[in-house]
């Protein structure tokens, strides 16, 4: 019988956990708490570069002879110097976050066809679409330096549509 109750105890208690989360940590890997993300800095200063984000954010609304088209978030990330001098060469970009409120979309960065230039990183990703358009997100990207991991926002970045 102490088995049994002590079974059930502890399967209430893991459901009662379970419910209790606030974030869905399958919704962002690798997961940074929303509270991390809307507190992360605007510039970093790394190798006497002061280092910020921009981004370019689109929805893909062109007609479509497909029934259920795939309307992913675009972004493009530039990670520049703010005096367009020399990028440091240690410096990367892996991980895109998209805070709109307290939801989060995110997204692997990738190198794409884009122009590097020497005093930028230039990378893209594609996310699942969560709010529309016209709206003005967060964009929060996760930098590595030296084994080292940064987080760099920029707030405020409109999403478009492209039709």
């Amino acid at each position: 019988m102490k088995r049994v109750f002590a079974n059930i105890l502890i399967s209430l208690f893991s459901l009662l956990i379970l419910t209790q989360c606030d974030d869905d940590i399958t919704k962002t890997a690798p997961y940074i708490p929303t509270e991390f993300l809307k507190a992360a800095p605007e510039s970093l200063y790394i190798e006497n570069k002061v280092i910020k984000l921009s981004t370019y954010m689109w929805v893909d609304m062109m007609p479509s002879t497909d029934p259920n088209p795939k309307r992913d978030y675009l972004v493009i990330t530039y990670i520049e110097t703010s005096d367009s001098t020399e990028f440091p060469s240690s410096v990367d970009a892996d991980y895109v976050y998209i805070v709109y409120n307290n939801e989060v979309t995110s997204s692997d960065l990738k190198y794409d066809e884009f122009y590097q230039d020497d005093f930028r990183i230039v990378k893209r990703a594609a996310t699942e679409p969560k709010w529309g358009i016209s709206i003005n997100p967060d964009v929060v990207v996760r930098i590595t330096y030296k084994g080292k991991k940064y987080l760099l926002q920029a707030k405020n970045q409109v999403i478009g549509a492209v039709y």
